[in-house]
């Protein structure tokens, strides 16, 4: 079968799309809109998206071969998962994500801004173990400072490889910021929380400055934090019927979908979100006609004249509104591969050291420069620290209770695979069964060939932590992986192997979930189930039954959370999500219910 689709608008088709199997490595993005697309259906569910221009016909090896080149041009060192960073003996600065950002982020490792980039694949979250790779390659006595946008995939591999690096060095100071500079959307509009976007390149600039003048980490850490709270940034670009103003890095649909109108009043409407002081919309504190940093992004694929013309109008319009512009950045310097557009951050109100910071030299390839505009003249265009692992946990006890659990989990998982994969495909990207089903097949492989080792539980969360890393991928994974990594950090520290024991550690995880995944109980996730799990537990350690019972029921609650505030079901019509359980959810209600009754089996029968 053969579907053609020629120009259709994006909503048209990407609920459609997305509902297929990505074997090829394609996302569906806005930049494609103007493409044929040629959707074909074969025995092995794989799709070929022929694009207007590309000369990849590799898409497997083109990231790996980029950074090969980036890395031997700039004398850089790169591992084989990816990392890419430097030596240095001074607070090390550690960013990344997905490719197809360049210059982000590997474009910015050098003297004065970043020590590692971790790099995924295009517009896909590296892997914790990458991030992990990168923080035993800079470690050394100054400490670490972890710079994440806030995308969910970034917060959690970051935030796991962080946890599972602190568990490991316990005397090893390492620190995380979130980067959630969007400006775009109203906070009634959203509670997914701000996106992170080019304003983490201030974050780099300015850390990275405190760091090469041997500050500790503290100083930089306090640095890096101040300037995300004085940061804001609004994106437009191009579309068949005019533009969309507060779109992501990623292609996500904007904010607001206007009529073509002459830059200077896009530029207004977008600086004034920027600078709005409505409750609705007031992200930034600041005095009034502060001075401000501009930056002014292009996105991928915007000429020189009209990125010129966006950074005259931004300077104009500022200066009109009793605002001095102090310094300016333009170029491409966190991109969406080939997306027309252009983003416009400020940074307000900066002090002494930040300007210091971001006029100071680094030999950062990707990094243009701030310049000191001057409006009196024609405006121009400016051109192995190794760090040893903590011994493995002793042996608790023996028993194969916790082999038979595994196996019931498995088992309950790979059954309803179809049940999840529909409930996905109707509120997601439909792939929630299968990597579940994946998982799940991975740890009855490790207990067929003895890789689990059940008679130590600390050991074997850990492990069963890394096979999920390998066999799931996703986010999902990341989240169970989270959840058994702090479950095994609470144990290993509590020594307390009770009922009351697994309890209080699995709230750790919970908690864990919660902090890394940005959501709560209520915003229609997994989390709808965990937590009344485990509130019948902390009412009674050995009410499994009950507890079992507890879950499912949080399950079956989420189909009336039509509100959905995390995840891809906060993306999803309402009618859609009305009646149809959270896939996550239904999950957990699942596996919880078949652990508690081998629990009550082996409690009774004791």
């Amino acid at each position: 079968m053969t579907i053609t689709l020629c120009r259709m608008n994006y909503n048209s088709w990407v609920c459609f799309i997305r509902q297929l199997c990505f074997v090829s490595g394609f996302k569906t993005k806005k930049y494609l809109n103007e493409y044929q697309i040629i959707v074909k259906e074969t025995n092995n569910s794989t799709m070929d998206l022929t694009a207007k221009t590309t000369f990849i016909t590799n898409k497997s090896t083109a990231v790996d071969q980029s950074l090969l080149c980036f890395g031997s041009l700039h004398s850089l060192r790169h591992t084989t998962d990816r990392v890419v960073y430097r030596s240095s003996n001074n607070v090390a600065l550690i960013s990344g994500g997905g490719s197809g950002h360049e210059p982000a982020h590997v474009g910015f490792i050098g003297n004065g801004m970043l020590t590692a980039a971790v790099c995924g694949s295009v517009f896909a979250s590296p892997s914790t173990s990458q991030v992990y790779s990168a923080l035993k390659c800079t470690a050394n006595d100054k400490g670490t400072l972890i710079i994440v946008k806030n995308y969910t995939g970034d917060r959690l591999s970051f935030g796991r490889a962080m946890e599972r690096w602190k568990a490991a060095n316990q005397d090893y100071d390492v620190r995380m910021v979130i980067v959630n500079d969007d400006c775009a959307i109203p906070r009634t509009h959203s509670s997914a929380g701000r996106r992170g976007l080019a304003a983490t390149v201030f974050v780099h600039k300015i850390a990275g400055y405190l760091a090469e003048l041997g500050r500790d980490l503290d100083t930089v850490h306090r640095y890096a934090q101040k300037v995300i709270e004085q940061s804001g940034t609004v994106g437009v670009c191009l579309t068949d019927n005019g533009i969309e103003i507060g779109l992501g890095i990623h292609g996500e649909s904007g904010f607001e979908k206007l009529p073509s109108f002459p830059i200077d009043d896009i530029v207004k409407n977008m600086i004034d979100k920027i600078l709005s002081k409505e409750d609705d919309r007031s992200f930034i504190s600041y005095p009034d006609k502060c001075p401000v940093v501009l930056m002014v992004n292009n996105l991928g694929a915007t000429t020189p004249i009209e990125l010129n013309i966006f950074t005259l109008c931004a300077i104009q319009y500022l200066e009109s509104k009793g605002h001095t512009v102090k310094l300016v950045v333009s170029g491409m310097i966190m991109t969406a591969l080939s997306m027309q557009g252009v983003s416009i951050t400020l940074l307000t109100n900066p002090d002494d050291v930040m300007l210091e910071a971001l006029q100071a030299k680094t030999d950062a390839e990707g990094w243009p420069g701030a310049v000191v505009p001057n409006m009196n003249v024609k405006f121009e265009e400016f051109r192995d620290v190794k760090v040893n692992n903590s011994e493995k946990p002793h042996q608790i006890y023996q028993s194969n209770l916790l082999s038979r659990c595994l196996t019931q989990v498995a088992n309950v998982l790979i059954k309803n695979e179809p049940d999840l994969t529909k409930f996905d495909t109707l509120i997601g990207d439909g792939d929630c069964g299968l990597t579940l089903k994946h998982g799940s097949e991975g740890i009855l492989e490790a207990l067929k060939n003895h890789h689990l080792p059940i008679d130590d539980p600390v050991a074997c969360l850990l492990k069963l932590s890394e096979i999920l890393e390998v066999s799931m991928g996703g986010s999902s994974g990341v989240l169970y992986c989270i959840l058994l990594d702090s479950v095994a950090n609470s144990l290993l520290h509590s020594k307390d192997f009770t009922p009351t024991g697994w309890v209080n550690a699995f709230k750790s995880g919970l908690d864990a979930l919660s902090f890394y995944g940005g959501a709560v109980e209520g915003d229609r996730t997994m989390l709808d189930a965990l937590y009344p799990f485990h509130k019948q537990l902390a009412k009674n350690p050995v009410g499994f039954i009950e507890a079992g019972k507890a879950a499912l029921a949080g399950a079956e609650n989420t189909k009336s959370l039509i509100n959905a505030k995390k995840g891809r079901a906060s993306y999803v019509n309402v009618d859609l999500l009305r009646g149809t359980a959270d896939p996550g959810a239904y999950a957990v209600g699942l596996w919880a219910a078949e652990v508690m009754n081998v629990l009550a089996s082996e409690y009774q029968s004791a």
